[in-house]
């Protein structure tokens, strides 16, 4: 306890007499544990807890029930509910819940939106959405829209919409959100049964039923009804979070490697001054143990100032930034969740840090002589530097290793530690290499001799804090290339589009005028409206067709769409010409494939099914298996949804016992530019209006591209700017604290006489040294990383990385110069000359 009051008056009167270097110290260490405590909050808050993700999932029920869509839909609802009741028990509490896709409409804007219908009063449904404003729907003649939905439409509680297969308006009633996605479009209506049947009665509904149970005591355990599959409250809790668990334990044990080498700079930094002291203490008569808890006592003040400074700090900063999270995000916090035992961690190495630093330093310090102790030399100055030969040659050797073996096997994750292990290792080495520095500044200019001079005889402090900038700038530069690569590769991950990006494709049940499609293509830029038809087996009057499904192992689960074409429309759906020989075979009896797997030994296998027996009420219909072949000409290789990637004329499909889909009208528009969600609605308004019959249930889809690559693009506009801007105040500080740590050496050249302008050029030219070999060293292990990291991954090599890691190291080493220079500058003090 001594030590500990004996301290905390000796850091009171170093910071007082030292304020501008206390004050970086300060910052320096604080400044990581602030940008891992806003990290770390800012990730806990984004998860949804174990309550609300169940609350989401299954309401107020213990299971959802899933089971396949009956036929007749509305009909089938009954019959569903009466096997759940037989299954789970007379007592136990039952809630269905329906979900079909639908259009809501408000004047002359229009959104497609998910509707779910259930009962809003249950008290196994309250939970699963939650309410933003106004109430949930009680009657008949009210509805819940989804913010996004009521955003979209313009539209408030007490204001009127329409929903396609209802027939009359409905008010507003409140705004629900969905934690889990504040982009998602829904709307919420009472379950009634005079709904359920308008609503799933259109083909592009899709509808789908589940139920909510609420096991009663006397409940038998559930068996199981045809497909029928339970998920429960253990269940939900095992689902996977869409937190990325590999990047966050990877930035956190980044974060902690760079507190690491950022105190260990500090002290280094400061290390000459510090030796000077508790040398001093030794000449006074402190005995070794004296001095070592002195040394602990002092470095834990500083660690726990700067560590509560550093989570209060983060923790307002994740406070902040909410809105712009949840925003990029498209997530809603549920409060902010301080993750306080990660946390714990980090300030206990943030301390551990500082009191090691400081005990090494004491530990270090010359007193045997009392003028190498007066100068603040190290006593152990000439040992062997053998053993950090050793380590830090085997730990770079282990990094660079790690980074070739994830290159060959392509694999990203082990770029990053290959970068960490050989930032370490090459940080020992250089405390071995700087000395040879000298042979370098021959023949040099004066003020550069100087400073390399100092720089080779100082090689801990010079490595501590160059180690330091280099971790920094190779993280950067690894992260960037890897962040930008990602984003710029259109086939990052397996994603599908609807159709070609910037095009638009509008399905319905019925043709719509020609004029109305020249309106809505002219509202979504493109030069007008290409249409086509799904292909469907030939089936006897009065039976239901089903399109057919092209058999094709090379792509997988993935079902392309075959087409029915008029000769013309084939050019304006493939993009450009057909030549003479692709349009002989179109127009002579085979097919156009946009895909080579579609294809094998020259033909193209459709699969289809035709019915065997009717369906009634209580027994589905069978159906009979179709194969059909055909010969294909590869035109293309793409892959889309919506749009086709098999052609067909009619005269072909025909001599294949094939036939456009009836009820089915598919209309494709071709964009230079991605159309805004106003045109959007503006056309869907457009064609809906137009369709003949008025099928308010037609779709119209923009395809907006893999939305991935635009989240890594979010990233990139939103973090790494924020990281650049935070490494670089981090390395400033440092180089500020280190030359003002040098400000007595500055002072001793002016007083022999050295002009100024030779002491600020001797400042420029260490600062910038520094910073030129942190920086050098970063680029070379971040460049070695991020080729590790591009080649193992779907990331493709782009010049904007390369332009910024020159911009921003070159933005280092001149700052680090005009800082050094600025310091120097100002009014030095009165020389030492013991």
């Amino acid at each position: 306890m001594r030590f500990l009051v004996l301290a905390s008056r000796l850091a009171r009167r170093e910071m007082a007499a030292q304020r501008s270097s206390s004050l970086l110290v300060l910052i320096l260490i604080t400044l990581p544990v602030l940008g891992i405590t806003a990290y770390l909050t800012a990730d806990a808050s984004a998860i949804a807890s174990p309550e609300s993700r169940i609350a989401r999932e299954l309401g107020g029920a213990d299971v959802r029930v899933l089971v396949e869509a009956p036929e007749p839909f509305a009909e089938g609802v009954a019959r569903s509910r009466a096997d759940i009741t037989t299954e789970f028990g007379p007592d136990s509490q039952v809630a269905a819940l329906v979900k079909v896709s639908a259009t809501t409409r408000a004047g002359d804007r229009e959104v497609p939106t998910t509707i779910h219908l259930h009962d809003t009063a249950s008290p196994l449904t309250e939970p699963l959405y939650r309410l933003l404003s106004g109430k949930r729907p009680a009657s008949a003649d009210e509805v819940a829209l989804s913010e996004a939905t009521a955003r979209r439409l313009a539209v408030s509680v007490g204001d009127r919409v329409t929903v396609a297969g209802v027939d009359r308006p409905l008010v507003v009633s409140g705004v629900q959100f969905d934690p889990r996605d504040i982009e998602a479009a829904f709307a919420v209506l009472p379950d009634s049964g005079e709904l359920v049947g308008p609503l799933t009665a259109e083909r592009e509904a899709s509808p789908t039923l589940s139920w909510l149970v609420k096991i009663g005591p006397q409940a038998p355990p559930p068996g199981t009804i045809g497909t029928l599959t339970v998920v429960n409250k253990r269940m939900v809790l095992l689902e996977s979070q869409p937190s990325n668990r590999s990047l966050f334990f990877g930035v956190f044990l980044g974060s902690l490697l760079e507190i690491t080498l950022i105190v260990a700079a500090v002290f280094a930094t400061t290390a000459r001054r510090q030796r000077r002291f508790y040398a001093l203490l030794a000449l006074s008569g402190a005995g070794p143990r004296q001095r070592f808890g002195i040394a602990c006592a002092h470095g834990l003040v500083i660690g726990v100032i700067a560590a509560a400074i550093g989570v209060a700090g983060g923790v307002l900063a994740a406070l902040l930034l909410r809105g712009t999270l949840e925003q990029a995000t498209k997530t809603r916090w549920e409060q902010l969740t301080v993750p306080t035992g990660l946390l714990g961690q980090v300030v206990l190495l943030a301390v551990a840090a500082t009191v090691l630093s400081a005990a090494l330093v004491s530990r270090s310090s010359a007193t045997r002589n009392p003028a190498e102790a007066l100068h603040g030399r190290e006593s152990v100055i000439g040992r062997s530097r053998r053993g950090l030969i050793l380590v830090g040659g085997g730990l770079l050797a282990v990094g660079v290793t790690s980074m070739v073996f994830g290159l060959l096997v392509r694999r990203e994750t082990f770029a990053p530690l290959g970068v960490l292990l050989g930032v370490f290792g090459g940080g020992l080495l250089l405390t071995v290499l700087l000395p040879r520095l000298l042979v370098v500044g021959r023949g040099m200019r004066l003020p550069a001799r100087l400073a390399i001079r100092d720089t080779a005889l100082a090689p801990s402090r010079t490595a501590a804090l160059a180690t330091a900038i280099a971790s920094m700038i190779a993280v950067a530069t690894t992260m960037t290339f890897y962040l930008t690569g990602m984003a710029a590769n259109p086939d990052y991950k397996p994603y599908v589009p609807d159709a070609p990006e910037n095009a638009a494709v509008f399905t319905t049940r019925a043709p719509v005028a020609p004029d109305v499609l020249g309106r809505a293509a002219e509202q979504l830029g493109a030069p007008g409206a290409i249409a086509f038809r799904e292909a469907a087996l030939s089936v006897p009057e009065g039976a239901t067709p089903s399109p057919v499904q092209i058999s094709s192992a090379a792509l997988g689960a993935f079902s392309p769409l075959t087409a029915v074409v008029a000769e013309d429309e084939a050019d304006e759906l493939l993009g450009r010409p057909l030549s003479d020989a692709e349009r002989r075979a179109f127009t002579t009896g085979s097919a156009l494939a946009l895909n080579p797997g579609l294809v094998a030994d020259g033909s193209v296998l459709l699969k289809g099914s035709l019915p065997r027996t009717p369906g009634n009420a209580s027994t589905p219909p069978t159906f009979t298996e179709v194969d059909v072949r055909m010969p294909a000409l590869v035109v293309a290789d793409r892959k889309f949804r919506r749009a086709p990637l098999l052609l067909v004329t009619e005269q072909v499909a025909r001599a294949h016992n094939l036939e456009p889909l009836s009820q089915s009208y598919s209309y494709l528009f071709r964009s230079s530019a991605l159309p805004s969600e106003a045109a959007e609605d503006q056309a869907r308004a457009t064609l809906l209006e137009g369709a003949e019959g008025r099928v308010l249930s037609g779709k119209l889809l923009v395809e907006r591209g893999d939305s991935r690559p635009r989240v890594v693009n979010l990233i990139n506009r939103l973090i790494v700017p924020l990281l650049v801007v935070f490494c670089l105040v981090i390395i400033a500080m440092g180089i500020g604290l280190s030359t003002n740590q040098l400000k007595d050496d500055f002072a001793v050249l002016a007083a022999v006489g050295a002009q100024p302008g030779i002491v600020r050029a001797v400042a420029s030219w260490q600062a910038g040294a520094t910073a030129a070999i942190g920086v050098v060293f970063g680029v070379a292990i971040g460049g070695a990383g991020a080729v590790a990291m591009v080649a193992g991954s779907e990331a493709r090599w782009t010049v904007l990385p390369l332009g910024l890691t020159v911009a921003a190291a070159a933005a280092v080493v001149l700052l680090a110069a005009a800082l050094g220079r600025a310091t120097a500058s100002r009014r030095l003090p009165t020389p030492r000359w013991t």
